[in-house]
Parts: C-alpha cells; sequence; structure tokens
C-alpha cells in the first residue's frame, strides 16, 4: 500500500495506473480514511499506509502477493451480478430500468 501518500497539507492520495496506462494521483477523499483504517486492522497493519510499505492494498486469498487485473476484474463482476439479482428479487425488473 506504499501507492498510498500524504502532502504536507495533510491530504491522502493515492498513486494508480490511469487511462493509457499513465501514471496518476486520485485524492482519497477524508470520509474514507475510517474505512482503510479498519480494513488494515483487520489485515494486522498500522491504521495507515507508510511510503516504504510493500503491502499489497488487495492480496489473494492463497499464496502471497497482489491480485492480477484480470483476476479482481472477475471478482467485482460476480459482485455487480449478484447484487443485480438480489436486487431485481426484491423490486422486481420493471423498477431496475427505471
Amino acid at each position: 500500500m506504499g501507492h498510498f501518500w500524504q502532502d504536507e497539507s495533510d491530504n491522502w492520495w493515492l498513486k494508480i495506473f490511469g487511462k493509457g496506462r499513465k501514471i496518476r494521483d486520485i485524492t482519497v477523499p477524508q470520509d474514507f480514511l475510517p474505512y482503510l483504517e479498519r480494513y488494515r486492522t483487520y489485515r494486522n497493519l498500522s491504521f495507515l499506509p507508510t511510503s516504504n510499505e510493500q503491502s499489497p492494498l488487495i492480496e489473494k486469498l492463497r499464496g502471497q502477493g497482489s491480485m492480477s487485473s484480470r483476476h479482481l476484474s472477475r471478482l467485482i463482476q460476480e459482485v455487480f451480478e449478484k447484487v443485480y439479482i438480489r436486487m431485481k428479487s426484491s423490486v422486481g425488473q420493471k423498477k431496475l430500468r427505471n
């Protein structure tokens, strides 16, 4: 999680690959920090990341290291499909399309 960094004004940023595979810095909203702290606590890490940290943001369930973008995309797609099915069964097909 060494891609998180804090500027001199105490704003948090995350370094990511953007469009065209160019490195970009995106702001991390202050409202997000409690969720990041909770996630890091669950993983037995310090509350907030340091610039020299080597822990992946999303780690594999088995093995070591980070996930591939393909694996992460598949997991996200599965979550959205499950949410859609659950929403469809609770509110109905017609309401989802409006």
